[in-house]
């Protein structure tokens, strides 16, 4: 695992990547009301489509005004390139959190080694793999929510969709305890944070009954915090806990104690910004355009689950179009080889049957790499070819994904 701006040498080689580059701009645009405040408090409680006692509304509810625009005047860049939200949102690991096979596997393996903790265990990861749909269930008195209640939830089966972001309330940013393992603070006042100064407010409040916000705490990393840095408990060999706890992940807090967190966000690496003006939602007239514009990509580094989520779409309940889960792929890939490390590889000496090759990796991901879930790792390969035959080979992959030669 490399820290970010360390460097190590190995006696192999390998391939990847090269350099961040983060955009900024700034953008103020007065708006005007949409109706009146006495018009809203009427219209409101006869259009909202939040039934009483719920708090939020899956993706769909935001397609309509954040996704393609037949009129190709909102949600566009300024050469016309398609970049709406719902789109970029749908075809990304947060869209598919709550159906990602392997996190399913890994619960249910879990629950199976430690039955007498199954509840806790699912209580846990669904807290941030189903954020909306725990967050209602605990809210109405749940004691817990397992992988049976998400896969009979429609929220739930949502991942972390819009409002399971946009309705982090700003007391989750620096409170004690609320910094990581799913603890998240909702606001259920229904409003929904933006990075926007002035929102024009009439239209979300009448057509889905949230009232946009403007809150610096939305655009700040502490807001990925509570979901990318996981402490568990820890239980001997009889599964009896032991009152310690692991670190299970700590993507957030390896960003917090690097050089990056002074001026270099989650958002962006994850969610670049656009310098261009962007028209935020469609039908709208006059809307103003906003800038800078944050991509709802959310590229990580996992085009592994991107290509087998694809390739069994149905089986999983997806609707995103494979051309879409393709085009988060594309840039996934490109955030992996341009914005992840910096590789310099020479041959340092040769004897008559050893080449001794230097490797030198430069972490330029703001967090350790690999980091987040531990079975991650990153491998380099090796080949040696004469001609068009390879003489030798390290760090290839087998059938069923094992790396070759470990431990030689």
């Amino acid at each position: 695992m490399i820290l970010p701006g360390s460097r190590k040498t190995w006696l192999i080689s390998g391939f990847v990547v090269a350099a961040v580059v983060v955009l900024t701009s700034s953008y103020k645009a007065p708006v005007t009301a949409f109706h009146t405040a006495e018009e809203l408090d009427v219209l409101r409680d006869q259009r909202s489509p939040i039934e009483d006692g719920e708090y939020f509304l899956g993706s769909g509810n935001c397609r309509g005004c954040h996704g393609y625009d037949t009129l190709q005047v909102a949600n566009i860049d300024a050469n016309g390139n398609d970049v709406n939200l719902y789109d970029d949102w749908e075809s990304s690991m947060m869209a598919f959190s709550a159906k990602d096979p392997f996190w399913r596997a890994k619960v249910s393996h879990e629950i199976l080694v430690n039955p007498t903790h199954a509840d806790e265990l699912q209580n846990k990861c669904t807290s941030c793999h189903a954020p909306m749909g725990h967050f209602t269930a605990m809210f109405k008195g749940a004691q817990q929510y397992t992988l049976a209640d998400v896969l009979n939830d429609t929220l739930g089966l949502n991942g972390v969709a819009c409002t399971g972001c946009h309705m982090i309330a700003k007391d989750s940013i620096g409170s004690p305890g609320v910094e990581y393992s799913g603890a998240l603070h909702y606001d259920t006042s229904r409003v929904l944070y933006g990075p926007f100064e002035d929102p024009l407010t009439g239209p979300m409040e009448l057509y889905v009954g949230y009232k946009p916000t403007h809150s610096v705490h939305i655009s700040r990393s502490a807001v990925c915090a509570p979901c990318h840095t996981l402490l568990t408990k820890t239980i001997d060999l009889n599964g009896n806990l032991t009152g310690a706890y692991a670190v299970e992940q700590a993507t957030y807090h390896e960003w917090l104690n690097s050089s990056f967190n002074s001026d270099q966000p989650c958002q962006s690496c994850h969610m670049p910004k656009l310098q261009d003006p962007v028209v935020i939602a469609n039908n709208i007239l006059n809307l103003p355009p906003r800038s800078p514009f944050n991509l709802h990509k959310f590229m990580g580094g996992n085009s592994f689950m991107l290509n087998l989520i694809k390739q069994n779409r149905n089986a999983l309940g997806i609707t995103a179009s494979a051309s879409n889960i393709d085009s988060t792929i594309t840039a996934t890939l490109d955030l992996l080889q341009h914005s992840t490390l910096d590789m310099a590889a020479q041959i340092d000496s040769v004897t008559n049957d050893t080449l001794f090759v230097s490797v030198q990796l430069t972490n330029k991901a703001g967090h350790k790499f690999p980091s987040g879930y531990p079975s991650r790792r990153a491998y380099v390969q090796l080949a040696v070819t004469v001609g068009t035959d390879t003489v030798f080979q390290s760090g290839m992959l087998r059938p069923d994904y094992e790396i070759t030669g470990q431990g030689t």
